[in-house]
């Protein structure tokens, strides 16, 4: 939380305000959705705020959250192959490239269409 308030601090003291903020994670977008309410601004009216990891309490933030969510059972099993093709195979390891995590964008309350006074140079 406390990293999603700093980081919106430092850009609210910006000359040209964006109209969403994607976070990296929920408590980062937690800590922004306050930052915004002590500013006195409105999301999703001023600013839309995404986050990523579904925690359950996304759906309770006020406004609730939009988040991404994602398989942590897809996240495990990638990270034990992983592990289990780095020890076992490394030539291989490395040519792989990544895995598959699936995601789902879970729309809630914290989003909508862009501002209309967009301040863009």
């Amino acid at each position: 939380m406390e990293g999603g308030i700093v980081a919106m601090d430092s850009l609210l003291a910006t000359k040209w305000m964006p109209t969403a903020v994607m976070c990296s994670n929920d408590m980062t977008a937690i800590g922004v959705l306050h930052k915004l309410y002590r500013a006195g601004l409105n999301v999703p009216d001023d600013f839309s705020i995404v986050g990523f990891d579904n925690i359950r309490i996304a759906q309770v933030t006020i406004p609730p959250l939009t988040t991404v969510e994602l398989s942590r059972l897809d996240i495990a099993r990638a990270a034990v192959t992983a592990l289990r093709e780095q020890v076992e195979f490394v030539e291989e390891f490395a040519k792989k490239g990544g895995f598959y995590i699936r995601t789902n964008l879970v729309v809630r309350e914290s989003t909508s269409f862009p501002r209309k006074n967009l301040n863009f140079p």
